[in-house]
């Protein structure tokens, strides 16, 4: 069960981790972002996947019809550029709360029900009969094991 809400956790915290902020040209080279978001000097938006920046040119590939065109965009061209990052605090958030929830709830199970692996019995109580010998009465004292 905690499996499953592990890997559940780990998954939505895939999308929730990843911003979108304006970067120049030069971030392209440095963290080789999977695509980019232009606005263009005539205010026309385009994607451009797989990125690289040579020179004073973006080049990548552009979603046409279903097919993948390969295109070169002059950075005199570009108004804007936006990348998606990883944000480290979401990051952080999404994934260190669930982990500080599930092991404050391991913590407390344990300290309620003991050691989890030993197997639990209560004491036994052993009944002894002894026979007295001046009138034959039983005493069963309880001890304990």
């Amino acid at each position: 069960m905690l499996k499953r809400l592990a890997v559940l956790g780990l998954l939505c915290s895939a999308a929730a981790c990843m911003r979108t902020e304006a970067v120049q040209p030069q971030f392209i080279p440095a963290h080789k972002p999977e695509k980019v978001f232009i606005t263009r000097n005539d205010g026309s938006f385009m994607q451009i996947m797989q990125p690289v920046l040579l020179q004073d040119t973006i080049r990548g590939f552009e979603r046409d019809a279903g097919r993948l065109k390969r295109i070169s965009l002059p950075v005199t061209e570009v108004r804007s550029m936006q990348a998606s990052r990883t944000d480290h605090l979401k990051t952080l958030l999404v994934l260190g709360v669930p982990v500080a929830a599930m092991t404050g709830v391991i913590v407390w199970q344990v300290t309620q029900d003991g050691n989890p692996g030993a197997v639990q019995s209560k004491p036994c109580e052993i009944t002894v009969e002894v026979i007295q010998a001046n009138g034959g009465n039983p005493e069963s004292p309880p001890q304990e094991c």
